[in-house]
């Protein structure tokens, strides 16, 4: 019979010597070397010499222990500067790890991840210490995932490309179709009031008028994707957007899913562009449906809340609207929900873009928010989405368009538009509420009535572009002959107003399409303002 005895622990690591330290060593694949006080190799293991040379293995021989080996900062012929060399820190007892290194071996330089480890002494201080290098094909692996990520990054440049092609076209024919549909609004709300209330010409015309305003909306959306327009802001009350939203929606959510709206009766007024307040509303409402499967519930909700600057993560505190849309659906792992608002990140496979969430995040960012979401798998998701709020006193401005008698006048107006259907719209708009109207096509003829016109002239409604000139020309010319003279620019393109530099004193801008409610209101507006000295002198300084 034989016995065999396991050893004990005592007896395997009394089996350990140090005679036994290289041996260690040359069984780690990483290059390791042992570097003494005065900075010299007293040891390098098996990987070190493979990398580095048979020359280094000499160095670490007795009869050379001052010998060093060069490193250079990758890229150039520069010494790594000593200081930052992570063995000379390790020796003062730090532990330090570079990646900007060049080491000199026998077939030329290779640029590697260098560490440094301290090897503390009996008294706590370094008495050696350990040098590691990773040689490049130790790294495979990370560059397999760098090549995954180069990949990833130009399929978002792709798509990055194909919606700012998206936005240049809608900004190229945005001035165009926006003069189309304010002609269209205009002679629809001329028809419609020649019916009487309750008529069912009435009716059809009431649905020309949606339409033209379902197709603002679709204009001033795809104008979002064009990086080179500023958003508008104006105020815009949370409850009138959401809750058109959620009716809209709950056309397109399955029977099966139970869709519930409560707007609290003090969400207010936020400061945004509409279209955008209606893509967070719709984003969300639209990733809540996707996340149920078969039946389950989904929950719209608006409010107002004090959020205080520890919830709002150091943005101001406040009182703020609350947009929350809740669902019952699958909900998201804590890997996943750290992505939601990556660019291009779906949950969806091949059906999603990537970008609704991502859309949410920028608008919200931009209006000086933050979004808040609860999830778990299994028990659905939660988004809060808060505003902040304006003061509670309701800007002079906003003037309720929807109630009592249109805005009338007695002054003398110019129009001058290169669109003829747009000027006789805009005439008959205005002769109707009992201004006295001047009209010119374009800049040339509407500069000569100005040099000829006696009479005082009280405001120029004009585009901002036309054929033969702009905005700037016609600035000119009434700063010569009517000084006093207000004016209101137009125009549908994305940008005329910030990039024209126009807008100041005794100048103000409507965007097309408009409607007869916010054009007339806009020019008793601009008409009742107070007279501003010297308006010509400071628009003047701008040209």
């Amino acid at each position: 019979m034989r016995l065999r005895l396991t050893p004990t622990r005592e007896q395997r690591l009394a089996f350990f010597t140090p005679a036994m330290l290289p041996q260690i060593l040359n069984a780690i694949p990483a290059a390791v070397l042992l570097v003494d006080t005065d900075e010299s190799v007293i040891h390098a293991n098996v990987a070190a010499r493979e990398l580095l040379g048979s020359g280094i293995a000499d160095r670490a021989q007795p009869e050379g222990p001052g010998a060093r080996f060069p490193l250079y900062v990758a890229g150039t012929n520069m010494s790594y500067p000593r200081e930052r060399l992570p063995v000379a820190r390790a020796l003062r007892g730090e532990r330090a790890a570079v990646e900007d290194v060049e080491v000199e071996h026998p077939r030329g330089r290779m640029r590697m991840r260098v560490e440094g480890v301290p090897v503390v002494g009996g008294h706590g201080e370094a008495v050696l210490a350990a040098a590691v290098l990773y040689e490049p094909r130790r790294r495979k692996a990370d560059r397999a995932i760098s090549e995954e990520r180069q990949r990833e990054l130009e399929v978002r440049l792709q798509h990055a490309r194909k919606l700012d092609t998206v936005g240049r076209l809608a900004a190229g024919v945005a001035h165009d179709v926006n003069t189309l549909l304010t002609v269209i609004s205009a002679n629809a709300q001329f028809a419609r009031d020649a019916f009487a209330p309750g008529d069912r010409g009435a009716a059809e015309v009431d649905e020309i008028l949606l339409a033209v305003n379902r197709g603002s909306r679709l204009m001033r959306t795809l104008l979002g994707y064009d990086k080179r327009r500023e958003p508008r802001p104006v105020p815009v009350d949370v409850n009138e957007v959401v809750g058109k939203i959620a009716e809209t929606m709950r056309r397109v959510i399955d029977e099966r899913i139970e869709l519930t709206v409560a707007l609290g009766p003090d969400a207010g007024r936020i400061l945004i562009e509409e279209t955008q307040l209606e893509q967070v509303a719709m984003n969300l409402i639209v990733n809540a449906r996707d996340a149920i499967v078969g039946t389950g519930q989904l929950s719209v909700r608006t409010a107002r809340a004090w959020l205080d600057a520890d919830f709002t993560g150091g943005t101001e505190a406040g009182v703020y609207a609350e947009l929350t849309v809740a669902d019952s659906g699958i909900g998201m792992t804590p890997d996943v929900a750290r992505r939601i608002f990556d660019p291009y990140f779906s949950t969806k496979d091949e059906h999603g873009m990537g970008l609704g969430l991502t859309t949410v995040d920028r608008i919200v960012r931009q209006a000086g928010g933050h979004v808040e979401v609860r999830t778990e798998p299994g028990a659905g998701t939660r988004f809060s989405v808060y505003f902040p709020l304006p003061g509670s006193r309701k800007p002079e401005s906003i003037t309720a368009h929807n109630t009592g008698e249109l805005p009338r006048g007695s002054e003398t107006v110019l129009v001058v538009d290169d669109d003829e259907s747009l000027c006789a719209a805009l005439t008959r708009m205005l002769d109707r509420q009992g201004y006295r109207v001047l009209s010119a096509s374009h800049g040339s003829p509407a500069i000569r009535l100005l040099r000829n016109l006696q009479e005082p002239l009280h405001l120029v409604i004009a585009d901002v572009v036309t054929r033969d000139g702009g905005a700037q020309d016609l600035l000119e010319a009434l700063s010569e002959t009517h000084p006093s003279t207000r004016l209101l620019l137009m125009s549908g393109y994305a940008d005329d107003e910030a990039r024209m530099g126009l807008i100041g004193p005794g100048v103000s801008f409507i965007a097309k399409p408009y409607t007869r409610e916010g054009m007339l209101y806009t020019v008793r507006e601009v008409l009742d303002a107070p007279e501003l000295a010297g308006r010509m002198q400071d628009a003047g300084g701008r040209m």
